[in-house]
């Protein structure tokens, strides 16, 4: 059995063109890979990026090629592959890839999976997948987890042999945000060979955890490699042979970094050089990190117009700010403190303690004013 996996295309971004997605990922499947040897074609959430209202071109672009896509995997060989989209998060998804079904021909095995279940093949020798998508009511990991092992019960099964996944596991998240992900020792008492997950946009192999990570780039950050998985797996023998394949034309997202006393003049020289040397193609995006913004704004102000292909940012002392990403953010286990008169003089110190400094002013001084005051 032979299944190719991609995840988190994203396509509808407002960074990345979805036609240069969409092209990728016709080399991915079309050209890198011969379709008449593969069995499953599995899309692990988050095709898109956002819902859109209609008409959009994008979203007309995605639908033209989900029907010219169709078409060839049917006709690829006499019992085409399986064609499966895993729901993602659904702030980016939204279910719209459950529209597909309208758009596959007859004859083409198309499935939406939107919800936590395990499906057996008997024509790939009782293959058994799990499918776990994202945003199941808002459950919790444990919940998830509970689910998982009940509906592992109800199929009579103590292991699958694959597991796809969409969300996050507790080591790819920052500890503020792991009440929202998954632990991976759990999920991998439960399966065979491996665990393909999306979500998290960094490629990693930790145990029996593939994660290809976003199939392009839509953001700086991820200059890593993008792409996804051909995998090969025979039950009989228990050969299981998982080879990441690296989408080479993912869109760059570069960064420059430069000196904080940079000259004007020596940055549009190195800026001229960043690109020549990179032969970026149209759509790039350029961060220039570091320098002072009235030394960089301009510059890359000026330089915009003799790049018109490549958008540029700022990434500064003085307009840099801390992006938090909403999907790793619930407001419902966020607990505000009130302030009181037990706590208010220690978070009052901690905020103002550099300035106490500055002015030869002792915690006690400060303090006896404060009660003073209250």
């Amino acid at each position: 059995m032979r299944m190719l996996w991609s995840s988190d295309h994203h396509t509808l971004h407002n960074n990345t063109p979805t036609a240069h997605i969409l092209g990728n990922l016709d080399t991915f499947l079309f050209k890198d890979h011969d379709m008449a040897k593969v069995d499953i074609v599995l899309f692990g959430g988050d095709f898109f990026e956002r819902m859109v209202e209609r008409p959009n071109p994008d979203m007309y672009r995605v639908e033209e090629w989900a029907s010219s896509s169709f078409s060839k995997i049917k006709k690829c060989k006499a019992v085409p592959p399986l064609v499966i989209f895993l729901a993602g998060t659904e702030s980016h998804d939204m279910g719209q890839p459950g529209h597909f079904k309208f758009i596959a021909p007859e004859g083409l095995d198309f499935r939406y999976i939107d919800k936590l279940c395990i499906e057996t093949y008997p024509q790939f020798d009782g293959l058994s997948i799990m499918y776990v998508p994202d945003n199941m009511g808002n459950k919790t990991p444990d919940e998830v987890w509970e689910l998982a092992l009940q509906v592992l019960s109800e199929s009579g099964l103590e292991k699958v042999d694959l597991i796809a996944f969409h969300g996050a596991f507790d080591f790819q998240l920052v500890s503020q945000a792991r009440h929202k992900a998954h632990l991976l020792e759990r999920w991998e008492t439960i399966v065979k060979y491996a665990i393909f997950a999306g979500h998290i946009h960094t490629p990693v192999q930790k145990g029996k955890l593939y994660t290809s990570g976003s199939f392009d780039r839509d953001k700086h950050g991820e200059e890593h490699p993008k792409g996804g998985y051909c995998v090969d797996l025979d039950l009989k023998t228990g050969k299981f042979n998982p080879v990441f394949w690296e989408n080479k034309n993912a869109l760059p997202y570069l960064t420059m970094a430069v000196s904080p006393d940079i000259a004007p003049e020596q940055l549009v020289v190195d800026i001229h050089a960043f690109i020549k040397k990179r032969k970026m193609p149209a759509n790039s995006h350029l961060r220039v990190q570091g320098g002072k913004a009235d030394i960089v704004n301009p510059v890359i102000s000026v330089l915009s117009h003799d790049y018109p292909h490549i958008r540029f940012k700022a990434d500064n002392a003085l307009n840099k700010e801390i992006e938090v990403d909403d999907e790793l953010f619930d407001s419902k286990v966020y607990e505000g403190i009130t302030i009181s008169r037990q706590n208010i003089e220690g978070s009052l110190l901690s905020e103002i303690d550099d300035k106490l400094k500055k002015h030869n002013i002792s915690e006690a001084e400060a303090l006896e004013v404060l009660r003073e005051f209250l």
